[in-house]
């Protein structure tokens, strides 16, 4: 089979379908899913591109709950660290941080360190590491804390 590098063209239908699910529905949960679909497609294979980071913000704008727009903005992050844009990455974590559920914060926080070290900001990160590892002790979070500390050589 041919490699996708191209959504619109390789999958044109699909992208339509989509599209069209949401100018049909908007405003609902089913027009957001589709949207985030859509993101999702483009992020697995134009990941580079930053079509990605356009649909996840279009998902952020229409989310209709607020797990719809951490969700959003958690992989508009990610979108935007696979762009290399660790700002921009940083930015939304930190809105998605501000709306989050207690129990998302390790992850976030994690995330947030990760790309921190990217971006040459150690001293931030390893901040962010210790944290993780005191106020979730005990924990997978902890864990993996304190061993992306130890692989950024921090």
């Amino acid at each position: 089979t041919t490699p996708i590098t191209d959504v619109d063209r390789q999958l044109s239908k699909t992208v339509g379908a989509l599209q069209k699910v949401n100018s049909d529905f908007p405003g609902t949960s089913i027009a957001w899913e589709a949207q985030f679909k859509l993101a999702d497609l483009y992020f697995k294979y134009e990941t580079r591109s930053g079509k990605a980071a356009k649909a996840f913000e279009s998902a952020v704008k229409t989310s209709t709950t607020l797990r719809e727009k951490l969700f959003a903005l958690y992989s508009l992050a990610y979108a935007f660290e696979n762009q290399g844009k660790y700002e921009e990455a940083i930015k939304q974590l930190d809105l998605a941080s501000g709306l989050s559920q207690p129990y998302l914060k390790a992850e976030l926080l994690l995330s947030r360190a990760r790309l921190l070290a990217r971006s040459g900001k150690t001293a931030e990160a390893k901040k962010l590491y210790e944290q993780v590892s005191k106020d979730f002790a005990n924990t997978d979070f902890a864990r993996k804390a304190d061993e992306w500390k130890s692989m950024s050589a921090i």
